[in-house]
């Protein structure tokens, strides 16, 4: 999606985000999720070192709820451990897991240069805050990352107890602030100067709407349209899981999956285009 223009690109974002967290059947969640896998992977992007976390979570979820018909077996508090919360703690690790990689591609593709031209003209003062925000994020790691391997140049890493650890880190989250802060205020400061916010001021763009991002709002808007029909696929968690499929929603799954893939098929696409 990044050769699209910026507002297709939010569409799309906002349309698989959305899909992502309302959509409660493990069909499309696992659509959505290896449709997010794989466009992370296209972006060299790595998402799966977050998989053991949400594992966790769907693993403790039957602690927590012990709703649900078919037990497993029984926790030494003598609380059940029911297939079904298994199942819908599983649902919630893929909801999860599916939107923070979605979360994790807008926030590749949708670049600050890309938010700044959304938002240039409808609200400067908000386009320029998150503009900023965007790029400060790896600017601080990669900053943090500098004044690391300056302690350890200057043999101040040497040091293994937990105190000085301690207070090893408190100095460098000091420095790292106090960097942020001086580079915000030169940024608000330059620009000032140049008169951005100004009634009048003309904000320049390198990106223009074409005949391909008409076309791919479209799709996206049609096949959003057609994802309603997956209300007929059914899944009830509780008491007991229960399953029904109607021809519908096999169309409205089709049609998610397009959805969820479709980065993905164009970035397939391309490389196929570029290497022949």
């Amino acid at each position: 999606m990044a050769v699209f223009h910026p507002f297709v690109s939010l569409c799309y974002f906002a349309s698989v985000i959305f899909c992502s967290m309302f959509f409660s059947h493990p069909i499309l969640l696992l659509i959505s999720l290896f449709g997010a896998v794989f466009y992370a992977w296209t972006l060299k992007l790595k998402t799966l070192r977050f998989l053991p976390v949400f594992l966790l979570a769907m693993l403790l979820n039957p602690i927590f709820s012990h709703e649900g018909m078919t037990v497993l077996f029984y926790l030494p508090s003598g609380n059940p451990y029911t297939l079904e919360s298994l199942v819908y703690g599983g649902k919630v690790a893929l909801t999860l897991m599916s939107t923070v990689c979605w979360c994790f591609c807008f926030q590749r593709v949708m670049t600050g240069e890309k938010i700044h031209c959304l938002l240039s003209r409808v609200a400067p003062t908000l386009g320029l805050v998150f503009s900023q925000i965007l790029a400060l994020i790896p600017r601080f790691f990669e900053q943090t990352r500098a004044v690391i391997r300056a302690q350890k140049g200057l043999g101040r890493a040497e040091d293994k107890r937990v105190f000085v650890r301690m207070k090893r880190s408190i100095e460098t989250f000091s420095t790292l602030t106090t960097w942020a802060l001086e580079h915000a205020i030169e940024t608000a400061d330059s620009m000032k100067a140049r008169g951005y916010g100004l009634p009048g001021r003309s904000a320049f763009t390198r990106f223009r709407f074409s005949v391909r991002d008409w076309l791919a709002l479209a799709l996206v808007f049609l096949t959003l349209a057609a994802c309603l029909l997956t209300r007929g696929l059914a899944f009830r968690y509780f008491p007991t899981i229960r399953w029904s499929v109607a021809p519908g929603g096999i169309l409205g799954a089709l049609s998610y999956f397009l959805l969820c893939f479709y980065p993905v098929i164009l970035s397939v696409w391309e490389v196929r285009r570029w290497n022949n």
